[in-house]
């Protein structure tokens, strides 16, 4: 068939529903028992489009992925609720971070529903992703990070999305440990051991695969091992896995030195400290690994001079995300377009950001916020009340008030 013919055959399949899901179990790696299931979407058998990576491919072409999405969802839960896996058994359902928001409209209640969000593209519009999970969770959803340890990407949105389930990317189990490896069981267990996550190692072929997976962190696993994508229907009612739901703080109001402040109290500097504190934590973001999140606030665009420009497009080369919000007061927004990984964003004069000047550095394994706000003060202007803070919950929680904006 040819290349117009798959596409062809890709709009035919998501126009008439024409797909059919297949469950692979996961496990208990203790017990071996299943406790879950993941929904898996398949077009029609021996066409061109069986497979979902070209599904998907052709689909991000043409410009179908959120229709296909749409599609896959609601056959899958449609399966699921067919196949009888009702609670306390879970069912993982794969969505594109860009079709998040269909999802809700689809749910039937009867499932006990994870919703496994791909790797692919979770940077495009990280704000559309953090007010898309905050609405699932709101309708009592879990939510699983797929593939953690393939991109960069994964690392880097782990604290702020707060996934309820991790699964660990096969590549971790299947090649031989490296730096890497100890890079993502570093950040893994770091996040474990703040927010008690679920941890599933995907591609278990072997006990040896298993060794490992105990090794990272993981707790259930899914593979050859326990069984293939199947068309079969669960046969029993083994015990579920007990996922515990997390609630982040996206309140668009919020801001970095306000939720700080409710937890710290604020000191006296002068501009040229707070200067040399923000370079130092620039110099720690460019020190770190690719997962790294850059998140600065500036009062306007004047702040934003050809200096900081330059600084920070070299540190979007070497992170996952650089963004910038500041007050366009002028209407001269730096124009930096084209420039990977780097965002820069307007705040309204309304926004309670135009009085607050911050850096946050946030990766799976290392948080920084400075905040601060000008102060009146006897002694003259130009004094700032600040709070420097690695406490990961609140950079955290910062972080989130300016992602949310994006």
């Amino acid at each position: 068939m040819t290349e117009t013919g798959t596409v062809a055959e890709v709009r035919r399949i998501i126009r008439e529903g024409d797909l059919h899901t297949v469950f692979q179990p996961i496990v208990d790696l203790e017990t071996r028992r299943v406790v879950a299931y993941e929904a898996l979407s398949r077009g029609p058998a021996g066409s061109s489009a069986e497979m979902p990576d070209t599904l998907f491919r052709v689909a991000s072409e043409v410009g179908l992925t959120s229709a296909l999405d749409q599609a896959c969802v609601a056959e899958s839960l449609r399966a699921g609720h067919r196949a009888g896996i009702v609670e306390p058994l879970s069912l993982f359902v794969n969505v594109e971070a860009q079709a998040l928001d269909l999802f809700a409209d689809l749910l039937p209640i009867s499932l006990v529903v994870v919703v496994e969000i791909t790797e692919r593209d979770l940077l495009d519009d990280l704000g559309m992703l953090l007010r898309s999970v905050s609405r699932l969770r709101a309708s009592g959803l879990k939510i699983a990070m797929d593939d953690v340890g393939s991109n960069p990407a994964s690392l880097a949105v782990l604290p702020l999305v707060r996934p309820d389930v991790i699964k660990l990317d096969m590549s971790l189990l299947q090649n031989q440990p490296s730096r890497h490896t100890a890079r993502i069981m570093d950040a893994v267990s770091t996040y474990q051991e703040e927010f008690g996550a679920v941890v599933v190692a995907e591609g278990v072929e072997t006990e040896q695969h298993v060794s490992q997976a105990l090794a990272l962190g993981a707790t259930l696993g899914q593979g050859y091992l326990f069984g293939r994508p199947s068309d079969l229907a669960p046969n029993a009612s083994p015990p579920g896995v007990q996922v515990r739901a997390h609630v982040a703080e996206t309140r668009p109001a919020a801001t970095p030195f306000s939720i700080a402040a409710q937890f710290r109290t604020p000191m006296t500097s002068t501009r040229p400290l707070l200067v040399q504190t923000s370079m130092l934590l620039e110099a720690r973001a460019l020190d770190g690994d690719s997962s790294m999140v850059v998140l600065s606030t500036f009062r306007d665009d004047a702040d934003f001079g050809d200096d900081l420009r330059a600084r920070y497009t070299t540190l979007a080369s070497r992170s996952s995300l650089v963004a910038v919000f500041l007050q366009d007061r002028f209407g001269t927004l730096p124009a930096l377009d084209g420039i990977d990984r780097l965002e820069v964003r307007a705040f309204a004069a309304s926004d309670p950001l135009r009085a607050e000047w911050s850096m946050i550095v946030l990766s799976g394994t290392y948080s920084a916020m400075l905040t601060a706000r000008e102060v009146s003060h006897p002694d003259g202007p130009g004094l700032f009340e600040y709070i420097l803070t690695h406490d990961r919950e609140l950079v955290t929680r910062g972080a989130l008030a300016l992602a949310v904006r994006l």
